[in-house]
This record gives C-alpha cells, sequence and structure tokens, in this order.
C-alpha cells in the first residue's frame, strides 16, 4: 500500500484504544459504586421509615416525548435508634414506587442518618449493573479490535522483509496485488 493510502485509513487502533478506556472507566466506577453499596448494606444502620411525601418531577418545556409526570421522589421521616427524627427525599425518582404513608426500609451509614437511602434493589444496584453492563463490554470489544487490528496492519518493512524471502514468481504477485490495492 501506498503512504497516501495509509493516512486516509481511520486510525483503528487508536479508537480501539480510546473506547475501551471508556469502557475500563465505566466499568470501574461500576466496581466502586457497587462496593460502595455492598458497604452500606453490611455496614449500614437499618431502620423502619414512613413515606411522608412524594416530590413529583414535572415534564420539562424540552421534553415533548414525555407525558405528564416522569416521575416521583418520595420524601422518608424515620427515627434513629438514639431518638432523633430525620426526613430525607429520594434522590432517585421513580414511576412507580412507595406512596405517602407506605412504611419503607431505610439504611444510613453507622452515626450519619442525613446520609440515608430507602434499601431497595433499584437504589442500590441500578447504577453500577449499567456501568458494569456496557463498560465491560465496550472494554473488551475495544480490545478485540485493536489486537485484531494490530496483526492485520504490517508495516511497509514488514511487507519488504517478507517479499525478500519470497521466489520470483511470488513477488510479482504480491507486487500485481499491492498495485491493485494502491488504485483503490
Amino acid at each position: 500500500m501506498s503512504e497516501t493510502n495509509q493516512r486516509r485509513q481511520p486510525p483503528t487502533r487508536l479508537f480501539a484504544l480510546l473506547f475501551a478506556s471508556v469502557g475500563l472507566v465505566l466499568a470501574s466506577l461500576g466496581l466502586w459504586t457497587g462496593y460502595s453499596s455492598l458497604t452500606l448494606l453490611s455496614t449500614g444502620t437499618a431502620v423502619e421509615g414512613e413515606v411522608v411525601s412524594s416530590v413529583e418531577r414535572a415534564k420539562r418545556e424540552h421534553d415533548d416525548h414525555v407525558q405528564g409526570v416522569r416521575g416521583k421522589k418520595p420524601g422518608v421521616r424515620f427515627t434513629t435508634p438514639e431518638g432523633k427524627e430525620v426526613t430525607f427525599v429520594s434522590p432517585v425518582a421513580v414511576s412507580s414506587g412507595p406512596e405517602v404513608g407506605d412504611k419503607v426500609s431505610v439504611i444510613y451509614p453507622v452515626g450519619k442518618p442525613e446520609l440515608a437511602q430507602i434499601n431497595s434493589f433499584f437504589q442500590f444496584w441500578f447504577l453500577p449493573l449499567v456501568q458494569l453492563g456496557i463498560g465491560i463490554p465496550l472494554a473488551l470489544i475495544s480490545l478485540l479490535v485493536f489486537k485484531f487490528s494490530a496483526s492485520s496492519e504490517l508495516s511497509r518493512e514488514e511487507l519488504e522483509k517478507r517479499n525478500a524471502t519470497l521466489s520470483y514468481a511470488q513477488r510479482k504477485k504480491v507486487e500485481k496485488l499491492e498495485a491493485i490495492l494502491d488504485e483503490k
């Protein structure tokens, strides 16, 4: 291949490394958020709370495809074992969740009730599973593309070394093939 054709080819290996890096960052975030959830679930203080409000996330003006309310953020009140009453609004809006008056399980880091969360699978595992589910396949596919593109892209020097070991007839065939590739 001529040098001009090599320059026109997309930098496949560079793109593969870029996407692999993004995948590894996503997977790392997924591991970190999953570990944080697991730590809170295993060492946190669990109490029962009551949903006292439901803050609706209204449709924004530019969300034409969304009809009505986008979700509710439940406001929960609970009492710590020390007797302190705490109220918080869940950071996660859900389309169907606990209603006002419902009892919910609440978990918070020891000594930090202001960091309480509703104890549900969605609250703790949705984000890590999405991050891992996108990050790992993205990294693996990108690394495979990188590996196979590296083995298919031979440098000019490598081609010349291979041509030197070929017979005269084989070299003529290679030259014809290179000429055809140069035309494309």
